[in-house]
C-alpha cells in the first residue's frame, strides 16, 4: 500500500470533486440557438453544455440526448433556443463534495454528470462518473 500524495500537515487530505472535475467548461446562455449548441458539443467533444445566467450561475443543461429529441423542431421559422429544451433544474454539487457524495447524488438523480459550483453558486466545473473513478486510484 502506498502513502497518499495529498497531505496537509502530514495527514492525508480528503480528495474532493474539485480534484478531478473538468475546470474548462464550455457554457452557453439561455438564448443560445440549437445549432450553436450542436456545434459546441461536436467541436469540443463533450456530451453536454451547461446553460448559465449572466452571473455564471447554472440554470440548466443541454445534453446530446436533449439535442436529439429537439432536432425535429429545427428548421421551423424560429429555431429553438436553449431555454426551451434544456433540462432544468440543473443538478449541482459543491466543489468540496466527496466522491461518495457526488456518486450518491448521480445515482439518486439518475444523471451521468454534475455541474460543480463554487460557494457563490457559480459554475466551477463539471464532473462525470468516469472523473469520480479517478478518485479511486
Amino acid at each position: 500500500m502506498t502513502a497518499s500524495r495529498h497531505t496537509i500537515n502530514g495527514s492525508p487530505r480528503r480528495r474532493t470533486v474539485s480534484d478531478v472535475m473538468t475546470k474548462r467548461v464550455h457554457v452557453a446562455g439561455p438564448l443560445a440557438p440549437f445549432k450553436q449548441l450542436v456545434r459546441l458539443i461536436a467541436e469540443n467533444r463533450v456530451s453536454a453544455i451547461p446553460i448559465v445566467d449572466q452571473q455564471g450561475v447554472p440554470i440548466g443543461i443541454v445534453s446530446e440526448s436533449d439535442l436529439l429529441l429537439e432536432e425535429r423542431h429545427v428548421g421551423r421559422p424560429i429555431d429553438p433556443i436553449a431555454s426551451r429544451f434544456m433540462t432544468t433544474p440543473v443538478i449541482t454539487v459543491a466543489a468540496d463534495a466527496s466522491r461518495n457524495q457526488a456518486a450518491s447524488l448521480m445515482r439518486e438523480r439518475n444523471v451521468r454528470r454534475l455541474v460543480v459550483v463554487d460557494d457563490r453558486g457559480r459554475i466551477a466545473g463539471i464532473v462525470s462518473r468516469s472523473d469520480l473513478l479517478g478518485l479511486l486510484s
